[in-house]
């Protein structure tokens, strides 16, 4: 008996019907080197009416996951469409700090974000590789970044 490995499978759940504008729709991505997950929200029924998943493999470094993404991009119909809003949320490593106690570095290569914790007066720190951002930003503009433990 032989077993095959399934490179990047690909799941999904619903359907987006063509005469829904993607102006009425909002997409929330996570973006992790394990996997690209979506769901599509209907703006007018404030419900998930489309979900996909592809699990990621061998992902090391930031520039490997934003190829990977760009290549999924590039064969998903639905992540092409121009959504009302874009939301997305990555994983990269962080410290939790009270409030006040970050300063923010000068720095060209990567980009430091400060996102507050609304409980227990805390900040959440964690930096981005500035051209990771730059591409990312690019594939979906006007996105709203943040990081997927921002919700604490």
């Amino acid at each position: 008996m032989s077993f095959t490995q399934q490179k990047n499978p690909y799941t999904a759940i619903g359907e987006l019907d063509a005469s829904i504008p993607p102006s009425s729709l909002v997409i929330k991505l996570s973006v992790t080197a394990e996997s690209v997950r979506y769901f599509v929200q209907s703006l007018a029924h404030n419900q998930v009416i489309f979900f996909a998943e592809y699990v990621l493999h061998h992902i090391e470094t930031e520039d490997q996951l934003i190829q990977k993404l760009e290549r999924i991009i590039a064969s998903d119909e639905i992540l092409q469409l121009p959504f009302a809003r874009v939301f997305i949320g990555l994983d990269p490593s962080y410290s939790i700090m009270p409030q006040g106690f970050f300063e923010q570095p000068e720095s060209s290569t990567h980009l430091t974000f400060n996102q507050k914790i609304e409980t227990g007066g805390l900040q959440l720190i964690y930096t981005l590789d500035s051209q990771f951002h730059s591409r990312l930003t690019g594939l979906f503009p006007n996105c709203s970044v943040s990081h997927l433990n921002s919700a604490l």
